[in-house]
């Protein structure tokens, strides 16, 4: 039960943090309605598991045998540690700063452009580090070298 119960909070705070990653990169609104959606999921989940642990607690202090709750307290730990509130202030507040000033489609164009050029030259770093080969190597050089330049070139 405890396992379970974890696993939905996990798929409803994914759920939750795609759909805000979403909005922040275009500036709609619209593209919330899974976070609003997966809000009641969360706390819903998180109130259960509190429960949970709680009794588990309980029961182990009885001495009722070992229970596993390894997930949980890995969960509780990884929740504890993020300023999850400050984090959603900083996205609200970057919201507002996109409606303030809505992107063109040339903006977004050149945004998307820029993310896809970002991600593809971090891969070759990648892959340049792990090659062997000298031809290789050349060619994951000259491929970068191309990518810092397109990248130059969007400004």
């Amino acid at each position: 039960m405890v396992e379970a119960t974890a696993a939905g909070l996990l798929d409803a705070l994914k759920d939750a943090e795609r759909s805000s990653v979403v909005s922040c990169l275009t500036g709609r609104d619209s593209c919330l309605e899974a976070y609003r959606n997966g809000l009641p999921r969360v706390d819903q989940s998180l109130t259960l598991l509190s429960r949970l642990v709680a009794a588990a607690a309980t029961l182990k202090s009885f001495g009722a045998g070992r229970l596993t709750c390894y997930s949980v307290s890995a969960m509780s730990r990884g929740w504890e540690s993020k300023d999850v509130e400050s984090q959603m202030e900083e996205a609200a507040a970057r919201r507002s700063r996109h409606r303030e000033t809505p992107l063109s489609p040339e903006q977004i164009r050149v945004n998307i452009e820029r993310q896809s050029l970002e991600l593809t030259r971090t891969r070759i770093l990648k892959d340049l580090k792990a090659a062997t080969h000298p031809r290789r190597r050349d060619q994951l050089q000259a491929a970068l070298e191309h990518i810092e330049r397109k990248l130059g070139e969007l400004g």
